[in-house]
């Protein structure tokens, strides 16, 4: 099963309707898991081959849906990122 923060996997059962924008981190090939993940009705937003992850906009029930998956490593929000304390 993926690995996902206590916080965020609470989250997503609290309110399984909501939508969430998320970062899944797979095994394979990126290209292939991102068909996989849009063939689930799962909006792509980006391919991010050189972190081998795939950011994405699904209700939180899907999201509990694809820790199941044995190609999804990990799932973690997607924000914004600051480098340097900046």
């Amino acid at each position: 099963m993926a690995k996902i923060e206590a916080q965020l996997l609470q989250s997503l059962k609290e309110k399984p309707g909501g939508s969430r924008n998320l970062i899944v981190r797979v095994t394979g090939d990126v290209d292939a898991r991102s068909d996989a993940l849009e063939k689930r009705g799962i909006k792509v937003r980006r391919r991010l081959s050189l972190t081998k992850s795939v950011a994405i906009r699904c209700s939180s029930e899907d999201a509990l849906k694809l820790r199941r998956l044995t190609w999804v490593k990990r799932i973690e929000p997607d924000g914004i990122m600051r480098a340097l304390g900046k």
